[in-house]
């Protein structure tokens, strides 16, 4: 398969698809974030995003919300390219939504009560 181009199809500013654009700099990217109460600033590596990162939430939580938040980036990403389903932010913070209630349902037990606690505030 020939993409053509390695450039962001989720922003289309003719810049180079990283990892850190793609799931940081992309003002998509940026958008999908704020959708979620987090504010993604300036990065120049993954480790101080992710610091950004649980700074704003939930101490316990802070690497699931990452880990969600850039999964539903991604499905939205390979969405538009392999299917040709244009997304926008409140697609991608359904997707987050519906795959953080799946992840609700392994919590371990000592766990779920705040893990609970945290999904209805976030959501």
């Amino acid at each position: 398969m020939n993409l053509g181009s390695s450039d962001c199809v989720l922003c289309h500013l003719s810049t180079e698809e990283t990892m850190e654009h793609l799931f940081l700099s992309c003002p998509f990217a940026a958008e999908c974030w704020s959708k979620i109460s987090v504010s993604i600033t300036a990065q120049n590596n993954i480790f101080n995003a992710i610091q950004n990162i649980k700074d704003q939430s939930h101490p316990q939580f802070f690497m699931v919300m990452a880990i969600l938040m850039s999964w539903s980036i991604w499905t939205a990403r390979n969405n538009l390219i392999f299917r040709g389903i244009q997304q926008n932010p409140d697609s991608v913070k359904a997707n987050f939504d519906k795959e953080l209630k799946i992840t609700a349902l392994r919590a371990k037990t000592r766990f779920a009560a705040a893990f609970d606690s945290w999904i209805e505030y976030l959501l």
